[in-house]
C-alpha cells in the first residue's frame, strides 16, 4: 500500500473513466481531479468508396447480419444461430470480422463443416450470391461492414474473459448493435447506451436470433436505436476537448 501511494501520489492529474475507477485509484493514493473516458472520442472508421461500392454491387438486396471483432467460442455461436435463420425469404447473409484475422481459415473451415457455403475475403474469394456466410479476415476493413450491415453483433462479448468491444464504432456509422452479456471492459458505455435506449444486449441463443430476425422482418425499432446511439456518439465525442485544456495548464506550470 505504500508503494502504491507513493507512485499514484505523485502525479499532478488523475482522471478516472467513471466513478468506480476512480473510486479504486483514490484508494491506492491517486487524486481526482474529475472523468475521463477516451473510448467515448474518436471519429468514424473509413471506408474505401471503391471496395464499398463493389461490394453493395456483389450483395445487392441481402440483408447483412455482422459479427464484429469475435473471439473463439463466438463464431460457434453465431454459426448456430444463424442456422435457423438462413433459409429465410430474405436471404442474410453472415459477415465474420474476427478480431485477428489469422482465424479466418479456422473459421471458414467450421463453417464450411456445419454445412454453409463459405468464402474468405483474405483469398479473394468471390462472394455471390450463393454464399451464406462470409470470413472478412482482413485488417482496416470494419468501417466497410458497418456501413453496409443491418446489424452488426459485437464480439468480445458472448464469450467470457475478453470484456467486449467499443459499440461506438457502429454508433458512428448508424449501424443498429448488439451486444451479449460480457462487457466489463466497455461496462459504463454500455450501461449509458442502454440508457439512452440505443443498444441490445442479448444473453444466448434464443436472445441473439430474436434480435436478429427482428433485423431481417422489421428493423424499424433497430434503426431508431442506432439513431439515437449515433446522437449520444456525437455527444460524447468532445470529452477530449476539455482533458487537452488541462494537460495545456499542466504545460505552463513545467
Amino acid at each position: 500500500p505504500a508503494a502504491a501511494r507513493a507512485v499514484l501520489g505523485g502525479f499532478d492529474l488523475v482522471m478516472g473513466q467513471d466513478d468506480e475507477a476512480a473510486t479504486g485509484l483514490v484508494r491506492l493514493g491517486a487524486r481526482d481531479d474529475g472523468r475521463l473516458n477516451l473510448k467515448l472520442a474518436g471519429e468514424s472508421l473509413p471506408a474505401d468508396a471503391e471496395n464499398l461500392a463493389r461490394l453493395r454491387g456483389e450483395i445487392g438486396e441481402r440483408p447483412i447480419l455482422l459479427a464484429a471483432s469475435t473471439h473463439p467460442g463466438e463464431e460457434t455461436l453465431l454459426l448456430e444461430v444463424f442456422a435457423w435463420l438462413k433459409d429465410r425469404p430474405e436471404r442474410p447473409l453472415l459477415v465474420i470480422v474476427p478480431r485477428h484475422p489469422v482465424r479466418g481459415e479456422g473459421i471458414l473451415m467450421e463453417a464450411q463443416g456445419q454445412g454453409f457455403v463459405a468464402a474468405r475475403r483474405a483469398l479473394a474469394e468471390p462472394l455471390t450470391g450463393a454464399t451464406e456466410v462470409y470470413v472478412a479476415d482482413t485488417l482496416g476493413e470494419l468501417g466497410l461492414w458497418f456501413r453496409l450491415a443491418r446489424l452488426a453483433v459485437i464480439g468480445g462479448s458472448l464469450v467470457e474473459g475478453v470484456g467486449g468491444h467499443n459499440p461506438l464504432e457502429a454508433a458512428r456509422l448508424d449501424c443498429p448493435a448488439s451486444a451479449g452479456p460480457h462487457v466489463v471492459n466497455w461496462r459504463s458505455v454500455y450501461a449509458a447506451l442502454e440508457v439512452e435506449h440505443a443498444v441490445r444486449r442479448v444473453d444466448g441463443a434464443a436472445a441473439l436470433a430474436g434480435v436478429m430476425a427482428e433485423a431481417l422482418t422489421d428493423p424499424t425499432a433497430l434503426r431508431a436505436e442506432a439513431g439515437r446511439a449515433r446522437a449520444f456518439a456525437d455527444r460524447e465525442s468532445g470529452a477530449v476537448r476539455p482533458a487537452a485544456d488541462w494537460l495545456l495548464a499542466l504545460m505552463r506550470r513545467i
